[in-house]
């Protein structure tokens, strides 16, 4: 219980700190992850039902079908409850901490000296009070409790498979580890991609409010269709360098998941090879194909948050900047 305790404390510090959060945004985003953990772990019991069945099917040995039925039943009750509160600890919390976090910022930046208005343009603070935070609450509501809830789940079904069998196990696990491990080595060029453009984009917003300040001075010079041309420019330049980043995460994802498949092959390799030596029956092939397919399936939505969970970091960098920032110290004064 102790370690539980410590566990969870140790995850809402990470969660605090790394993404900037409130204390019971941390708080939240940690029952979230734990639901997703054991979404994970029910979606699995239907595949182990289906396991036992087969054998004794095959044994014809078949147990009362009352008992499968009965099994399935609760499965599906508990699979729906489950669902339900992960549901409700993915939307319902996080928008209430989109929220906080908005006031968060809100109060800091009241507090803090007028020379750091004076080096940041209020539509740059304004875009991180409304597009920043709404970035991480995408990320929080979809990506981040799926990627720490597979981080708990994947060790534990890890144990399981090579504890029924070591080889098939590996079989299983290394492809798939492989596969993964492609996106965190893409991270430096994913992250600074996403620097760069969301770079361009805060030039082009504060073009446009200069523009829109200066509208009068533009026109009295004849200068709206260079000044039009301008923006333009700039527009495409900056769909260029998002075009590039996209296609960046697409040929990290895509290889990803070829090498995923790649799991699968390993799987009926190994499996016919043992079947043929006598070590393992059909069932035991059947069994971890399922489970080599399963587990690609959660890996690939992995992989897919934890892009997005990379592509937020200017987000979470310009939060930290205001919420770091030393506020403005003193005491009243009583005028005379």
């Amino acid at each position: 219980m102790t370690v539980q305790i410590n566990g969870g404390l140790k995850m809402r510090k990470f969660y605090k700190k790394r993404f900037c959060l409130t204390d019971k945004g941390a708080k939240d985003l940690t029952k979230s992850t734990i639901s997703s953990f054991l979404v994970y772990c029910i979606n699995m019991v239907p595949a182990f039902i289906l396991m036992m069945l087969t054998d004794e099917l095959l044994l014809k040995n078949v147990k009362s079908p009352y008992l499968y039925f009965g099994v399935s039943v609760v499965t599906l009750v508990i699979m729906y409850v489950l669902l339900a509160k992960e549901y409700d600890d993915l939307y319902t919390t996080t928008y209430e901490e989109s929220a906080n976090l908005r006031i968060d910022i809100a109060e800091t930046l009241s507090k803090l000296p007028l020379s750091y208005f004076s080096k940041h343009n209020l539509s740059d603070i304004s875009q991180t009070i409304m597009a920043d935070v709404e970035k991480v609450e995408h990320a929080m509501s979809h990506s981040i409790p799926k990627v720490g809830g597979m981080v708990l789940f994947f060790p534990l079904i890890g144990i399981m498979l090579m504890i029924g069998n070591f080889k098939m196990g590996l079989a299983v696990m290394i492809p798939t580890i492989l596969s993964f491990i492609l996106i965190p080595i893409a991270k430096k060029s994913q992250v600074k991609g996403n620097k760069k453009y969301h770079k361009v984009l805060r030039e082009n917003s504060e073009k446009f409010q200069e523009t829109i300040e200066l509208q009068q001075e533009i026109n009295s010079f004849n200068l709206s269709d260079e000044v039009r041309s301008s923006l333009y420019m700039q527009m495409d330049e900056s769909e260029k360098i998002h075009l590039k980043v996209e296609q960046g995460s697409l040929f990290v994802m895509g290889l990803s998941s070829a090498l995923g498949f790649v799991s699968i092959a390993v799987v009926s390799f190994v499996g016919i090879s043992l079947i043929l030596s006598g070590e393992i029956d059909i069932l035991y092939l059947l069994g971890y194909l399922m489970a080599a397919i399963k587990i690609k399936d959660i890996f690939d939505l992995s992989k897919e948050g934890l892009l997005e969970v990379f592509s937020i970091d200017p987000s979470v960098e310009r939060i930290r900047e205001i919420k770091e920032t030393k506020i403005q110290e003193g005491k009243d004064v009583e005028l005379n």
